[in-house]
């Protein structure tokens, strides 16, 4: 059977800067001897563990996915997969534009907690607009990554909300 790359990318509950890649490609070609993942940011820049010495991280052929510690802030990345033969030769690659919100969506959970549990959050406007600001650009940022396919848009979203999520306490009023 011929080898078909693919591979797909999360981001575990609570583990907001861990991202994992799970290799889910069919088929086989025993020329394959190893994989390297890239994680591209919007200015051509690599997001790699503390410690790595190269632009990629080294993923073991016998680990179908990787763990890798890497987002201090809600990131769109390219992931870029590469099958490696004997020589560290390209065999084959795929890249999958990603957004990674964990800790923009993680955010949001807890201030929709906070107005479940004070009904009078609906009421104060600077705590509603601001949450209403931070839901639509995650969700902006998502149909760039899904639906456009264009980093910097994307980017561009998650920022606004990275921005409105570390100045919470200008932002979001709990004491209202």
């Amino acid at each position: 059977m011929a080898f078909t790359r693919n591979f797909n990318c999360t981001q575990p509950s609570g583990s907001n800067s861990i991202i994992i890649v799970e290799d889910t490609s069919t088929g086989s070609d025993i020329l394959i001897t190893s994989r390297r993942v890239y994680l591209r940011t919007k200015d051509n820049t690599f997001l790699v563990p503390s410690g790595t010495s190269t632009q990629y991280i080294a993923w073991a052929i016998s680990l179908t996915k990787i763990s890798i510690t890497v987002l201090d802030k809600d990131y769109a990345l390219d992931v870029i997969v590469q099958w490696l033969g004997a020589s560290n030769n390209i065999l084959y690659d795929k890249t999958i534009l990603n957004g990674f919100t964990s800790y923009n969506e993680s955010f949001d959970l807890g201030l929709s907690s906070l107005l479940a549990s004070n009904a009078k959050l609906f009421e104060d406007n600077n705590f509603f607009l601001n949450k209403s600001k931070l839901r639509d650009a995650l969700d902006s940022g998502d149909k760039a990554v899904s639906r456009g396919g264009d980093i910097s848009k994307a980017q561009a979203c998650y920022d606004v909300g990275t921005d409105l999520r570390v100045s919470s306490q200008y932002n979001f009023n709990e004491n209202s």
